[in-house]
């Protein structure tokens, strides 16, 4: 089934988080969808106002969905919510440390900084950007705040993926993304995607196709087709 999408936001506003953000271009129309140059040129974005040289059309807008890559979580981390950087200057640093430090025998992180007491000032308060909560259910991903924890046990993918499975099931989500690193690290974002759609159609009583069409709009013609 094809269902147009939504671009003025009108069904998805009572929607969890950031969806009816998404839309607010759409609906102020400052922004409109359009095909240019014919029917094989696929779907375009154009400005809906007229607008002067150096003036922003829109501001803005919270991503669609958001994958960070295992070769960035080498070097820091985001909040799984609401894709925030957790932790401080020195845990940033400390993680590139550790990856050096393990391929080489008998080395800590530590031993390769000339002055650990330099390390440890980027413990400070002032280096540090926010706190890092690990997962209460140990599925390995991290939060920012209990704000964002808490939001992330009733809406979006880690309620489907993780918050609402048996303890015994969890597990398969980390196997899941182990495979994924390994082979195509994309399919963690198809996998977050598909969950955030049950999720919106099983807990908030969005329809099925219209929330599809939500994440789905910005796809060409030809890209669907291929699906």
């Amino acid at each position: 089934a094809r269902t147009p999408p939504d671009w003025t936001g009108e069904h998805v506003r009572r929607w969890p988080g950031r969806h009816s953000e998404v839309c607010a271009p759409f609906r102020e129309a400052r922004l409109r969808a359009a095909r240019l140059g014919g029917e094989d040129r696929g779907r375009s974005l154009v400005s809906g106002v007229a607008v002067q040289k150096g003036e922003a059309v829109c501001q803005a807008q919270p991503p669609l969905a958001l994958h960070q890559y295992d070769e960035s979580k080498r070097i820091c981390e985001v909040c799984a919510h609401c894709n925030g950087f957790v932790g401080s200057l020195r845990s940033a640093l400390s993680r590139p440390l550790a990856a050096a430090a393990k391929g080489a025998d008998g080395l800590k992180p530590e031993d390769l900084v000339d002055e650990l007491a330099a390390l440890e000032e980027l413990e400070a308060e002032e280096w540090t950007l926010r706190p890092r909560l690990p997962c209460e259910d140990g599925c390995g991903e991290v939060f920012c705040s209990s704000e964002c924890m808490a939001a992330a046990r009733t809406e979006g993918w880690h309620r489907v993926l993780c918050t609402d499975l048996p303890a015994e099931k969890r597990r398969l989500w980390v196997l899941f993304r182990k495979h994924a690193n390994k082979h195509h690290e994309l399919f963690i974002l198809a996998a977050q995607v598909i969950a955030e759609i049950v999720c919106l159609v099983r807990h908030h009583g969005a329809d099925l196709y219209q929330a599809m069409a939500f994440f789905t709009r910005f796809a060409k013609v030809e890209g669907e087709a291929r699906i």
